[in-house]
């Protein structure tokens, strides 16, 4: 059984293109694609994209404009549409259902009578043909599909290709301490993994942007210092009871955190920006990590191969009920680093391999 089911919703990537509906293009040449908001005879203004989230509106001269081209309503609706594909990896059937709801079913109650329009007949005939797969219990990963076998065969590798996603994906949404502990488990899990060198680089502005906000908030300590006792001495007797309770609340709930976070041992800890002592923990926990970070390099993605290939021996070997070879092979696996819950996984496929042929291990 392919474990990670019903995930793919959580791992649809950002688009890096934006839908563009109404273009104008200007006598000198510039083209501005967007929406068209008002129109009079001396201007024209258009809401374009700055970036993926961020609108700007221009008010463009009737005299300075070439052309304007105008899309239909329906038609930005299906490139719209068309946009949402190809489909996330990762999607159980569950998630298809649902996908095919929010997408050809949003855009059907639209428009009805476009039921029978090729274009959406494709898109539900891509979306059927992969749900089929994934009813078998087959998966896609980074965009291919594997079987139950396949995926066995490859699992560690494979899930280093779908946390290494997840990770990338995390980066286009924020990059905050949650972000850093999960780059952590993966360092110390998928080191010797191709997908580990393709994120350990991504990885590095977060890193140095983290180091630059400790230090920052370090050198303006005293200055926030102040300017909280200056607003504090201004609140009446109440106010100054209420936050002082408040204060001690969410010293004690960082307290429990930090306490929490030592036993796990992670280089990326809470802090908080008005507390010297947590800034400076913090600070140099984070140094740390990026020592940690920069010493284990991408160059450990050479020995990725022959990792791989050591623990699709393994599995093969387990597979076949082979007791002393599979041991072998666990124990060069053990030397590579790779996580113990995948020594597990080989051992499961022995006792089953076993199982089935009614044998026992020594």
């Amino acid at each position: 059984m392919m474990k990670l089911k019903g995930l793919g919703l959580c791992l649809a990537l950002l688009s890096g293109t934006f839908l563009f509906g109404d273009t104008v293009v200007m006598k000198d040449g510039k083209k501005h694609e967007g929406k068209i908001l008002e129109e009079t005879p001396e201007t024209l203004i258009i809401e374009v994209f700055i970036t993926k989230s961020i609108k700007d509106r221009l008010t463009l001269k009737r005299e300075e404009i070439s052309e304007v081209t105008k899309i239909s309503k329906k038609q930005l609706a299906l490139e719209k549409l068309q946009n949402q594909f190809p489909i996330p990896d990762l999607y159980s059937v569950k998630d298809y259902e649902l996908f095919e709801s929010r997408t050809i079913g949003a855009y059907l109650k639209e428009f009805p009578l476009d039921f029978n329009l090729s274009e959406i007949k494709k898109l539900k005939k891509t979306i059927n043909s992969e749900k089929e797969r994934a009813t078998k219990g087959d998966q896609k990963i980074q965009g291919q599909w594997y079987t139950s076998e396949e995926y066995a065969q490859n699992q560690f590798e494979l899930d280093a290709q779908i946390e290494g996603a997840k990770i990338l994906n995390a980066m286009k949404q924020n990059g905050g301490i949650s972000l850093l502990r999960r780059f952590e488990n993966f360092q110390k899990n998928f080191q010797n993994t191709q997908s580990y060198a393709n994120v350990h680089e991504a990885i590095k502005p977060t890193i140095v942007a983290h180091l630059k906000r400790l230090d920052q908030n370090v050198k303006t300590i005293e200055q926030r210092k102040e300017q909280r006792k200056t607003s504090y001495e201004r609140l009446s007797a109440y106010d100054q009871d209420r936050v002082s309770k408040k204060r001690e609340e969410d010293q004690k709930r960082l307290t429990e955190i930090l306490k929490k976070e030592t036993k796990l041992k992670s280089h990326w800890k809470s802090f908080d920006p008005f507390d010297t002592a947590s800034l400076t923990n913090a600070r140099k926990a984070a140094f740390a990590g990026y020592q940690a970070y920069k010493k284990a390099g991408p160059s450990s993605a050479t020995a990725a191969p022959l990792v791989q290939e050591v623990f699709k021996d393994a599995v093969s070997a387990a597979q076949d009920g082979h007791i002393l070879e599979t041991e072998t092979l666990i124990k060069e696996i053990k030397k590579s680093g790779i996580p113990t819950q995948y020594h597990d996984v080989i051992k499961e496929h022995l006792d089953k391999a076993l199982a089935e042929s009614n044998r026992s291990p020594k």
